[in-house]
């Protein structure tokens, strides 16, 4: 999760803290999501043609721990939020058993929460890996939900990436959303560079989702990641709702080498500020941010 997506003026060193389509299978899948995004989260499951690899549902009276760490630490790209376990937690919305990441104000210092999946994982010779989740952010102001627009300073992300030597193998964003007080933005990222806290991409990678409204589908939107490996031909793929966002392949950069990206884990965060100025005002979040991940899937496949 890097913060090269508003301005050009953002170093690409910063230091981390942070196309083939897919088969005629998966295509037909997705297609059946963009017709009914919300009832994609009772269907979340492995794809015919794939392996589970992680499959956690969020259920009640499940511990985030069998598949999960939270660490404790602050975050990558702002001094002011700090990641404790206990800010994600399963809890309810909109009738659903969810993951809850909160985000709250204690002093000077916001309070949230980060998760990073056990499970680490890569395609090997002829294989796509998909990853997918269900998420929904607001933000709360008493008994009322806030638009996540409505927010300011306010950046959660669904990422995966490999922390060892960040940037050498890679960090794909498949969400990264960002809250301006009355706007928001979302988008796709790719980071990585042959020297370690050193990023060569620059925002080459970074895909701005034009067109793509927060609130609709009752603010539920699912987020789809292929990252194939055909012959030694890697491709990446992001969709929204079925609708394909960003793809990468080896033309998309002559800095970028996607052969070195491996041994990836989920991340899901909800960051709150910038210690390097992509938001213009002090954070905004009401009484509390809350982001809620309906489901998280990993899967692969042989072809």
């Amino acid at each position: 999760m890097k913060n090269l997506l508003i301005t050009a003026s953002v170093m690409a060193s910063l230091i981390f803290v942070s196309c083939e389509k897919e088969s005629t299978e998966t295509t037909t899948t997705t297609t059946q999501e963009t017709s009914n995004a919300l009832n994609a989260a009772d269907a979340l499951q492995a794809t015919a043609g794939y392996t589970a690899l992680l499959e956690d549902n969020f259920n009640a009276g499940s511990s985030l721990t069998t598949n999960w760490r939270r660490p404790n630490r602050t975050d990558y790209n702002s001094s002011i939020c700090q990641y404790k376990p206990w800010k994600s937690s399963i809890k309810n919305k909109d009738g659903r058993s969810c993951l809850r990441i909160e985000a709250t104000k204690h002093g000077n210092i916001y309070r949230s929460g980060l998760l990073k999946s056990k499970l680490a994982f890569h395609p090997g010779w002829r294989e796509e890996v998909h990853v997918r989740s269900i998420i929904k952010v607001v933000a709360r102001q008493g008994n009322r939900d806030r638009n996540f627009k409505d927010t300011d300073n306010v950046w959660p992300a669904f990422w995966t990436v490999q922390e060892n030597k960040w940037p050498t193998k890679g960090e794909i964003d498949i969400m990264e959303s960002y809250s301006f007080g009355g706007s928001d933005r979302f988008a796709s990222n790719l980071f990585y560079g042959t020297e370690e806290l050193e990023n060569d991409l620059g925002e080459e990678a970074a895909r701005v989702w034009n067109g793509f409204s927060s609130t609709s589908n009752n603010g539920w939107h699912t987020y789809d990641m292929y990252w194939k490996n055909d012959r030694g031909t890697r491709t990446i793929v992001i969709k929204v709702d079925g609708v394909e966002r960003a793809s990468y392949n080896s033309n998309t950069s002559s800095d970028l080498d996607l052969a070195k990206f491996t041994s990836h884990n989920v991340m899901v965060n909800l960051n709150i500020g910038s210690d390097d100025g992509i938001f213009q005002n002090s954070p905004k979040i009401y009484d509390k941010v809350w982001m809620f991940v309906d489901k998280v899937l990993v899967e692969k496949r042989k072809f």
